[in-house]
């Protein structure tokens, strides 16, 4: 069977033989897919232009299950300029690691697809703090995924002046309900952070700031919950890390 004009981004790129690439790609229409990219390591290939950093849209036959084959593809978006800056990379190299465990072969994610093209284009762009886009992302793909931390009231009782957070139920908890053995102290800017990243639209997940020391307060929380949520630790995550080491 074959597709046309479906839109994605490649996440994962494995040279195949001599000249040709196996890419991980997640997609508007069939979710996540493997794609056999034959000859793309060529200088000359009409599939050469398939790159990580960029929003393609490309043709497709199908091979067997979860593998196609690129007949043909283009740039929508170049994303380019990430590769210029190092940690921007390696924030994007962890998103796609995330992408990659959250998006299910052949089937479609389009909220999520939302997000992530909006997360790399806010990259390129790097107008926005790099840590906090990798809060939004963590939080926001947590949530359509079906992790959403209850964050409006105290499960308990109801209160809405949250104290407490417990990354291990996905729950707050306020002062009388709450305590170090049920969760951890949230500040209340960090909270109406995981409010907005949680309840808002789509067009206005990323519209909100942050002071410095309460980003650090929350990536804590977001990466701590992927780590429960998932159930593995990243080593993108920790080369990340690593490179922002010798950057100070």
């Amino acid at each position: 069977m074959e597709y046309k004009n479906i839109k994605g981004i490649i996440i994962k790129e494995t040279r195949f033989k001599e000249n040709d690439k196996i890419f991980t790609v997640v997609t508007d229409a069939l979710g996540k897919i493997n794609l056999l990219a034959k000859g793309a390591a060529k200088l000359n290939s009409k599939l050469s232009s398939l790159s990580p950093l960029a929003l393609m849209e490309m043709d497709l036959k199908s091979l067997s299950d979860n593998m196609y084959i690129a007949t043909g593809s283009h740039k929508l978006i170049d994303f380019f300029d990430i590769s210029k800056d190092l940690e921007s990379y390696a924030y994007l190299s962890y998103i796609f690691s995330l992408a990659n465990d959250l998006f299910l072969y052949e089937d479609p994610f389009p909220d999520l697809m939302k997000l992530l093209i909006n997360t790399v284009y806010l990259y390129s762009k790097g107008d926005k703090n790099k840590e906090l886009l990798k809060c939004v992302f963590e939080l926001r793909a947590l949530t359509l995924s079906g992790y959403a931390i209850e964050s409006e009231e105290c499960v308990m009782c109801g209160d809405k002046d949250i104290k407490y957070i417990n990354l291990y139920e996905g729950e707050c908890l306020c002062k009388n309900c709450g305590g170090e053995d049920s969760g951890k102290p949230v500040s209340p800017s960090v909270l109406a952070a995981i409010r907005h990243i949680t309840y808002s639209e789509d067009s206005k997940v990323f519209s909100f700031s942050v002071n410095g020391p309460y980003i650090k307060e929350l990536s804590i929380i977001t990466t701590n919950y992927i780590k429960i949520c998932l159930e593995k630790e990243y080593s993108s995550l920790k080369y990340l890390r690593n490179i922002q080491k010798g950057l100070n």
